[in-house]
């Protein structure tokens, strides 16, 4: 049992074109930190949200300035990316916590920063889920359903303000209200919802397909399931 699920959030901006050969595996660095702590019941006890300064790019790209709003000198006075990070650790703390982001990328993000920046990666942030990947098999929407957040948010029926998405602590805001919604168990009766959905609207859909084939569908889908029933029972 975690006393703390923290859900967090990276923006970021690609290093610039003369340190991208030397860098290799280093595209971009890490410019804003958004992150929230929620106990084991799935409410929020606390929030942290930090700029971060680049070390190999000298300005925000254009793109990520139209993206995420933050401009170069938002950054001009912030920490440099081993001060916010351990700001970062010991905001979390020394009790039992996991990490939760909307994707892998930031745990691999953050890995390879640690690695080029000559930082130890905290112990404290080692206990990682790709919420992304669970969130889906959660959902009975199989392995490879990777849906983008503001997707899974809005299909939960929770608001989504695409002006305010992209911002760290915004983004993980909205995963927090999602990991929320699986602590609490409140998935389960949105799963039991969308199954009388499809069942709905499928069911009607293959009785009018047999009606049409005479009977034909039907008797094909009672061999299939006596097949599998038969495949199991090997």
């Amino acid at each position: 049992m975690y006393v703390h699920h923290v859900v967090l959030d990276f923006e970021m901006t690609p290093v610039s074109r003369e340190n991208k050969d030397a860098l290799e595996n280093l595209c971009e660095e890490v410019i804003e930190i958004g992150a929230l702590k929620l106990d084991k019941y799935g409410n929020t006890d606390d929030r942290f949200c930090c700029m971060v300064r680049p070390q190999y790019s000298r300005s925000v790209s254009a793109t990520v300035t139209k993206l995420t709003g933050i401009c170069t000198k938002d950054l001009s006075f912030a920490d440099t990316f081993d001060i916010a990070v351990r700001k970062f650790s010991e905001w979390i703390g020394s009790e039992k916590a996991r990490i939760y982001s909307w994707s892998d990328s930031d745990l691999l993000q953050i890995k390879r920063e640690c690695f080029y920046k000559g930082i130890r990666f905290p112990e404290n942030m080692r206990r990682w889920t790709d919420l992304q990947a669970v969130y889906p098999r959660i959902m009975g929407r199989g392995r490879r359903s990777r849906p983008a957040l503001h997707t899974a948010v809005k299909e939960c029926g929770i608001e989504f303000d695409e002006k305010r998405a992209h911002r760290a602590l915004y983004d993980a805001e909205k995963t927090a209200e999602l990991l929320r919604y699986v602590i609490t168990g409140e998935y389960r009766g949105h799963v039991r919802k969308m199954r009388d959905v499809v069942r709905s609207e499928v069911m009607p859909m293959t009785n009018s397909m047999d009606a049409a084939s005479g009977g034909k569908l039907s008797q094909l889908l009672q061999q299939m399931k006596r097949q599998q029933m038969t495949t199991e029972n090997r």
